[in-house]
């Protein structure tokens, strides 16, 4: 991951006379990378910069380059025919709300701050003594100045298509007419949007999400957090590992009222992993007549799941055949899946199935659908005949939309992709498939699952 940096002018700051600040503003960009980058006007750059659409983003335009300025004086074209006062007032601490933005238009969540400085001007205690150390200029965001823009540790998130308001506070005390507030640190500020930043609040999940994963041992794995921003990986059990193919075991999923872990080996294999005293695995035989399973969930009490290649949701229910549970499956004691959908898509190549419990949708992640290629759709389980494509790899690579992911939702009903050939954990927009920046990064697991309303330890 690369850190951009960004450059803002402050200009002529004075008291009493000409400009507030002035027009080297968001001149340059700091890019370390060997690929051929245009660089754009402000307003349509990774990180975008432009007038917020209120009363004070009248103080800011775009020069002839293209560049965002600040201008707080009578050269300010765009303030209309509203009077605009000389600057600001002598000693005294004057707030403007929500002046200029900052969006984040690349595609990956980015952490951003203005870079701090030694060299930043304060209010020295012989002008000020109660405001003594305080900054000559403070950025805010929207309209609390005490939410300081300032320092990386004033580090704020923005996501993928989100925008933020900054604030501009300045405190005038000891100055006279023509002083620049900045002028110590040239009149410029750095503002850092930072993709390996630290700033978004905890949000993995202490409940576990489960996965299936070919280290060595091959077993099911507990994933959850550790309410310290970090990732803790527990093996529930070691399962056979009876197939030279790297996605297999697949089929993932839980059911939380026996907790027991259904997965597939090749062929659609189904078998389950007890938690109990003892690790204890029992087969029931393939459920797809020699085809391989695509991916599967487990919602009350049936599990779902797509032949891998086919065109059509099926289910097996569970927990409703005596025969169920052997250790090998007796004759006639294969479940029999029953047809849920035919789909719109044909061909359907590995991938992940995900229920959101609160609607009863079903929701697919596929390698392969057809001529159309990998595609994230939905099913309502209600009424089959409902189903909406969301997002296909037109639209954006794995890491920019919910396309290849081993998926699943946490108990506050987010839907995290995980992407299994590097380990990376995203949030996915279940309106759109948009994913979010890189959350955590663990093992590779083939497929995921869900927990149930009660996590196990």
């Amino acid at each position: 991951m690369q850190r951009r940096n960004f450059l803002v002018g402050i200009g002529s700051a004075s008291v009493g006379g000409s400009a507030l600040l002035g027009s080297g503003a968001f001149s340059r960009v700091e890019s370390q990378r060997s690929v051929t980058v245009q660089v754009a006007e402000d307003p349509d750059a990774y990180l975008g910069l432009n007038k917020c659409n209120t009363p004070n983003g009248s103080y800011t335009s775009l020069d002839g380059s293209g560049h965002l300025e600040v201008l707080m004086n009578p050269d300010n074209e765009t303030i209309g025919s509203s009077p605009l006062g000389s600057g600001i007032n002598s000693n005294s601490t004057s707030r403007f709300d929500r002046v200029f933005q900052i969006c984040n238009q690349g595609k990956q969540s980015v952490c951003v701050h203005i870079e701090d400085s030694e060299a930043w001007p304060r209010v020295p205690e012989s002008d000020a003594a109660s405001l003594a150390g305080e900054r000559r200029v403070e950025f805010y965001l929207e309209d609390d100045a005490e939410a300081s823009a300032v320092g990386e540790s004033s580090a704020f998130g923005l996501d993928v298509g989100e925008c933020v308001c900054v604030g501009i506070l300045t405190r005038s005390y000891g100055l006279q007419a023509d002083d620049e507030l900045l002028d110590a640190i040239d009149n410029e500020i750095r503002i850092i949007a930072d993709v390996d930043g630290d700033c978004f609040e905890e949000v993995i999940p202490e409940v576990p999400f489960y996965g299936t994963s070919r280290s060595d041992p091959t077993g099911i794995y507990s994933i959850r957090g550790n309410g310290g921003g970090s990732i803790s990986e527990a093996e529930i059990g070691t399962i056979p590992d009876e197939s030279s193919n790297s996605n297999y075991p697949n089929g993932l999923a839980y059911d939380p009222g026996d907790e027991v872990w259904y997965f597939a080996e090749k062929d659609g294999i189904l078998k389950t992993l007890n938690e109990g005293g003892t690790v204890e695995t029992k087969v029931y035989g393939s459920v797809t007549g020699g085809d391989d399973i695509a991916g599967a969930a487990f919602y009350d009490g049936t599990y779902y799941f797509i032949p891998n290649g086919g065109d059509t949701l099926q289910s097996v229910d569970v927990q409703s055949d005596a025969n169920y549970g052997t250790t090998d499956a007796p004759a006639g004691g294969v479940p029999s899946p029953s047809d849920v959908a035919e789909l719109e898509w044909t061909d359907i190549g590995l991938g992940d199935l995900a229920v959101d419990r609160t609607t009863d949708v079903l929701y697919v992640s596929t390698t392969n659908t057809g001529e159309s290629g990998a595609n994230f759709f939905s099913v309502d389980l209600n009424d089959t005949g409902v189903q909406t494509q969301i997002v296909s790899e037109d639209d954006g690579d794995r890491t920019e939309v919910a396309i290849r992911s081993q998926i699943a939702f946490d108990q506050e009903n987010r839907l995290w992709a995980h992407n299994a050939g590097n380990g990376e954990w995203r949030i996915a927009d279940l309106t759109d498939g948009a994913l979010g920046g890189v959350v955590t990064t663990t093992r590779q697991y083939t497929d995921l699952a869900q927990s149930g309303a009660n996590s196990v330890e």
